[in-house]
């Protein structure tokens, strides 16, 4: 209610050990989902829930839909090339977007998001060499510890 209105909020579900396809994750994400629900449409659009877990993501998903709801963006976070080898193009291309770990991926491992034209995010992006070769892979937002450097890195790299 706060941030909504004013800013791009990015919202991260965490699915931990035996959480991770447990019940709580699903409650998590259903709790989730109806809360989104009550938001006005301006703040709505603002969102974007993310999550290292598909199946999180997809209760968010379904838990809307049951509301005639789209969701909100919904971001796969992958932390290691593996991940983006197991998860089939049908499973990723039911989220609107992946978001990468800066050091794990190079240009050849991010070329199934670009053929499934889907923006790509980076995070954890805090120096110049993590921004440049962000640019290099076609990240499109950068999520990092301290946007004022960072911001100013990337408008130093051009």
């Amino acid at each position: 209610e706060r941030w909504g209105g004013r800013t791009r909020l990015l919202l991260e579900i965490k699915a931990h050990g035996r959480n991770r396809k447990g019940s709580r994750d699903q409650e998590l994400a259903e709790r989730t989902a109806a809360l989104l629900a009550q938001l006005p449409a301006a703040d709505y659009a603002n969102i974007r829930v993310l999550s290292f877990s598909q199946r999180v993501l997809e209760t968010v998903a379904e838990s809307l839909h049951t509301r005639d709801l789209l969701p909100p963006l919904l971001v796969r976070n992958l932390s290691h090339p593996g991940e983006m080898r197991k998860t089939t193009a049908a499973k990723l291309a039911r989220c609107h977007v992946c978001c990468i770990n800066i050091d794990s991926f190079s240009r050849s491992e991010v070329e199934r998001v670009h053929r499934l034209e889907m923006p790509l995010y980076a995070y954890t992006v805090d120096t110049k060499k993590q921004v440049r070769h962000a640019k290099e892979l076609g990240c499109s937002l950068l999520i990092c510890n301290d946007p004022k450097k960072v911001r100013e890195l990337v408008l130093e790299l051009g």
